[in-house]
């Protein structure tokens, strides 16, 4: 199964969880959730990434 965030860099992938975290407002409860789990795949990605280069599995 390809990456949710396949083809962007690093710098790219950190860009899209911060502008999520800096988002105030969403327009209700679904769309936080939406966003809240789109973050999350994000970061979970961006760090599969950081921990071979960190000496990690």
């Amino acid at each position: 199964m390809p990456k949710l965030t396949s083809g962007i860099t690093q710098k790219e992938r950190l860009k899209v969880i911060q502008s999520i975290d800096m988002m105030k407002t969403t327009r209700n409860d679904h769309e936080r959730q939406i966003l809240k789990r789109y973050r999350d795949m994000v970061a979970r990605e961006f760090l599969n990434v950081q921990a071979p280069a960190l000496g990690g599995d």
